[in-house]
């Protein structure tokens, strides 16, 4: 299997993860790898903060204030709006989250996202909060809680 372009590598329990070819990978392969080797998946769809000692990347995505400039604009391949600040830079972080989504033809696993930093479930997302572990009621109420002083940052227009 590791012949496949798709082929990511082995969670911590040796079961194979996949990348699909629109997901959402927002670090390096090698970054991606690195995290998927720290983690044992146990559910239909599981989220995880991966935390480095040994590599580092940038989050987009910050804590905003009161002063910030935040537009909301549509993103490619998403299917809502997402809240953007102006003007702000991304921020070093060793924590790297993966989203995997467990896979029927091969039993193993399939990226969905992976990125530097942390992050909640978009609030126009409701296909995700079904799936999430901890309950839709409460995946709503962290996405809300998260996404009412957090944004992604927009690049230069």
């Amino acid at each position: 299997m590791s012949g496949n372009p798709l082929f990511l590598g082995y969670t911590a329990d040796r079961r194979v993860v996949h990348d699909r070819h629109f997901s959402h990978m927002h670090c390096s392969k090698e970054d991606a790898m690195a995290a998927i080797q720290k983690v044992r998946p146990t559910e239909w769809f599981n989220k995880f903060e991966v935390e480095f000692d040994d590599r580092s990347g940038w989050s987009e995505c910050v804590e905003t204030t009161q002063d910030d400039t935040i537009v909301m604009r549509h993103r490619e391949g998403r299917d809502g709006f997402t809240r953007f600040v102006k003007n702000r830079k991304p921020v070093k972080t060793n924590i790297l989250t993966i989203l995997l989504l467990r896979s029927i033809d091969t039993g193993g696993w399939v990226l969905i996202s992976a990125f530097w930093g942390k992050s909640e479930i978009e609030p126009w997302d409701r296909k995700a909060f079904i799936k999430d572990p901890r309950g839709a009621f409460q995946a709503m109420e962290a996405s809300k809680r998260f996404w009412n002083n957090h944004a992604l940052i927009l690049k230069e227009e």
